[in-house]
């Protein structure tokens, strides 16, 4: 779900994926080996894991950096995965409106993954 659900452009190589920042307890149970640079990765699929924060990190200081899919940690990406689509929210739902406000981003109707 985190690498590839709810992303929000399939066709954009740089919004097909995300990187998901991710806290030490995150790293060691959810995303070993770097997992977690997923678009640096599919980016640059040769690069070893351990160097994909590099990749990350010149990446975020080209003019890509604005186009790149990143959220702040996993807790969002279930936000984003777990919201209604705008087009199914009824006027009165605050609940769908308010976590998808939390979450940062509009979920529209395009939520196939980009893999």
């Amino acid at each position: 779900i985190a690498e590839h659900a709810v992303v929000p452009d399939s066709s954009d190589p740089l919004r097909n994926t995300r990187t998901t920042r991710a806290n030490v307890l995150e790293r060691l149970f959810i995303a070993p080996y770097y997992v977690n640079y997923h678009l640096e990765h599919h980016l640059l699929f040769y690069v070893p894991c351990y160097n994909l924060p590099r990749v990350h990190r010149i990446l975020s200081g080209s003019r890509y950096a604005d186009r790149m899919e990143v959220q702040p940690g996993y807790t969002a990406v279930l936000r984003l995965a777990t919201a209604k689509p705008d087009r199914e929210d009824r006027p009165g739902q605050l609940v769908n409106s308010a976590r998808r406000a939390r979450a940062g981003a509009e979920v529209n109707a395009d939520q196939n993954a980009g893999g």
